[in-house]
């Protein structure tokens, strides 16, 4: 908006704690689940945490505060502190016994997977958050307006009101479950199953029936001797890993349902495969009208590994195999086979 002539007010903080956001729910699922805590260098880094309540303020005092136009203001409570501090002092709030034990290495990486992992948020919301803890986020004087830039409230204040409220909002979701079971089934649901897509580029003349004959033909080839296609009959194909006698996965092509530019392949069994009586899971080939240029899409395919492992295993496996075979093509293309 700046760029535009618009005048901008930029207020920054450190950690908001309050009830519904992403910093401090993230720290306090990391104190409820782990009993245990292996801290690195960035917990240690010294940030300037404010209440929830003292950001409201800030933003009702400079909203059409024209004295404000262009300036940059830092915001912070009256306690700077630690990670590791504020998880001590939120295990202390919860009255939960909590060890924790500093390394000497700053592993940036590994913790955005570790806190991914641990407490449920998506990558989108946990690592710009450990990213920014690597560096001193403390309200600077230069950049303080008196009335604004100093908040209040405390921290322990601040997380026991942020906890009492997550609390008084968890009861009032849970009082309305029963009524809502067969949406939060549904919504269940739709969480658990994959919808997965790439586009490759097709050979002159070839169409997507080619695509979803061809990728069959060549996966055994390209995860020898790891993996094995069969098939039984003309239409039906199964994977299997190697050593197995189960397949992997079993799949179906339909005929019926099929084109030269769509070939459509059901997924209907296979150890690594969740198959119900509304299973609808497939795996699609699917040729954009007037080009060559081929859509490979997996739709309402439900694994059968836990959520947290099959997005850490076998969809980045899929990913990998999808970006194989779309280079195999873009090599049959390069030598005109």
């Amino acid at each position: 908006m700046k760029s535009f002539g618009v005048p901008v007010t930029t207020i920054r903080a450190g950690l908001i704690v309050g009830p519904q956001g992403s910093s401090f729910p993230i720290l306090v699922k990391l104190v409820r689940r782990l009993p245990v805590m292996i801290l690195p260098h960035w917990t240690r880094t010294k940030t300037h945490p404010i209440a929830l309540e003292d950001i409201l303020n800030a933003l009702d005092r400079s909203i059409g505060n024209r004295t404000l136009d262009e300036q940059i203001i830092d915001v912070g409570g009256p306690e700077v502190m630690t990670y590791r501090e504020m998880m001590q002092r939120t295990a202390e709030i919860m009255d939960k016994k909590r060890r924790f034990f500093n390394v000497p290495l700053l592993t940036i990486k590994l913790s955005r997977l570790w806190v991914t992992l641990v407490t449920g948020a998506s990558k989108e919301m946990a690592y710009p958050l450990i990213e920014s803890l690597a560096h001193p986020m403390v309200a600077q004087r230069k950049h303080k307006i008196q009335g604004i830039s100093d908040g209040k409230i405390s921290f322990d204040k601040a997380a026991r009101t942020s906890l009492e409220q997550e609390e008084e909002y968890r009861h009032k979701k849970n009082s309305h479950s029963k009524s809502k079971k067969p949406l939060k089934s549904a919504i269940r649901s739709l969480k658990s199953d994959v919808r997965s897509v790439q586009r490759i580029k097709l050979p002159p003349g070839k169409d997507a029936t080619w695509a979803g004959e061809r990728y069959l033909a060549w996966l055994p080839v390209f995860a020898k001797p790891w993996v094995r296609v069969e098939t039984r009959g003309p239409d039906t194909y199964q994977l299997y890993l190697l050593g197995s006698r189960k397949p992997l996965l079993e799949m179906i092509y339909d005929r019926a349902q099929s084109t030269s530019e769509f070939a459509l392949y059901r997924i209907t069994g296979g150890t690594f495969a969740t198959v119900k009586e509304d299973h609808r899971g497939r795996l699609e080939f699917l040729q954009i009208p007037g080009t060559n240029i081929c859509v490979v899409a997996i739709h309402d395919y439900v694994p059968s590994l836990p959520w947290f492992i099959y997005k850490y295993t076998q969809a980045k496996v899929h990913l990998g195999v999808m970006y194989a075979f779309g280079k195999y093509v873009k090599r049959l293309i390069d030598t005109n086979v």
